[in-house]
């Protein structure tokens, strides 16, 4: 039982110290500022990366479009599949209908 209390201690203890640790960074904001390059000769703006990346996906559509046309619409059969008979009871109805045949001739 002792073991099982101290480790539950030291978990919380260590739970409480990552909180404090992860909130460091917003009481003092001069720890965990962002730090950012200067944007010197030959260096992309944010245009400049929207322009490139629009290129690209025009790019890519265009192939895309080359490679693969639209497939046909969909059409509707040319025969209608429920006219013709199908299961047992077609079938049991054109044996009748060949034996009143049969023994009417």
């Amino acid at each position: 039982m002792f073991w099982l209390q101290l480790s539950t201690l030291v978990l919380i203890n260590l739970l409480i110290v990552a909180l404090i640790v992860s909130s460091t960074a917003a009481r003092f904001p001069l720890l965990a500022r962002a730090q950012h390059a200067r944007a010197g000769e030959g260096a992309y703006n944010v245009w400049q990366l929207i322009a490139q990346v629009e290129a690209e996906r025009e790019d890519e559509e265009a192939r895309v479009a080359e490679r693969q046309p639209w497939p046909d619409p969909p059409r509707f059969p040319e025969y209608d599949p429920d006219d013709e008979p199908t299961g047992r009871h077609h079938l049991r109805a054109e044996a009748i209908s060949r034996e009143i045949g049969a023994s009417s001739s």
